[in-house]
């Protein structure tokens, strides 16, 4: 299977369906922060080709139409160590997409170019049926940096363009727009700071997003603000919250969202 960085695929989980002209269904894997090297490298390697051979097994008989990797795909970025983490990917029998994390790109043009000429794009959308996923890179926003302000003009224009098509919007980044609580302060680390984050959350509720999809906290996340669904999944390089290592199993059907945890054997 071949990486995919900006053609048709699906990927969804709402709460309620907001401006969509019928319910869909729809079921991914939501993958995030296999990071390669955050203690072990060979070891968090083989724990990600483990949890490849699951989705491709598929003992559940879930029918993933494909994976969302959240970012953080390596923890020092290299082309050896990109080509790893592709190589790997690339077992797998779905598509995939990768967002990009603060382990994989920062401000530095080499950073960017190294990105690019692994992955592709940094950000992007693409379709599946009535659903449209917009790929983001929330360092951009974490980290303000020159490229920050075009990016903020694309992702307003993409999601205007998303809800003009009529379709069901999902932003699939990598920090969390916030922890626990709207309100919180900002993290210098984790989450966006608050001002930027009610910006970018007023751009959710006007543009009718349904879901965000993310990773970088190492720790489960499950929140709801103004009927919009913000998941953190597990991963297979190292949980804060002693959470086993694994995955996100997403499903969506008649506007619902749920989902099932994967666990993935050392």
């Amino acid at each position: 299977m071949k990486f995919i960085t900006a053609t048709s695929a699906g990927l969804a989980a709402a709460l309620a369906l907001t401006g969509c002209s019928s319910p869909s269904q729809l079921t991914f894997v939501h993958m995030t922060d296999s990071q390669f090297g955050f203690y072990d490298y060979d070891l968090e390697y083989q724990r990600y080709k483990n949890a490849i051979a699951l989705i491709n097994s598929d003992n559940d008989k879930d029918e993933p139409v494909f994976m969302i990797m959240t970012g953080d795909m390596v923890n020092i970025p290299t082309a050896e160590h990109n080509a790893d983490f592709i190589v790997a990917s690339n077992e797998l029998k779905i598509p995939y997409y990768v967002v990009p994390g603060n382990h994989d790109i920062n401000a530095k043009a080499e950073a960017i170019e190294l990105y690019h000429n692994s992955f592709g794009k940094d950000y992007y959308t693409f379709d599946q049926d009535d659903f449209r996923i917009i790929v983001i890179n929330t360092n951009l926003w974490k980290y303000p940096q020159a490229r920050t302000a075009e990016f903020d003009q694309w992702f307003e224009q993409a999601l205007a363009n998303a809800k003009e098509d009529g379709k069901n919007i999902i932003v699939a980044g990598h920090s969390p727009i916030f922890l626990k609580d709207v309100n919180e302060p900002e993290d210098p680390y984790y989450n966006i700071e608050p001002n930027k984050r009610m910006e970018i959350l007023n751009l959710f509720k006007k543009y009718g997003v349904i879901l965000y999809v993310g990773g970088h906290s190492h720790t489960r996340i499950d929140n709801e603000w103004e009927g919009i669904r913000f998941l953190h999944a597990e991963n297979t390089s190292t949980n804060f919250d002693n959470r086993p290592y694994g995955f996100r199993m997403v499903y969506i059907k008649d506007g619902v969202v749920s989902d099932k945890f994967v666990p993935v054997n050392q």
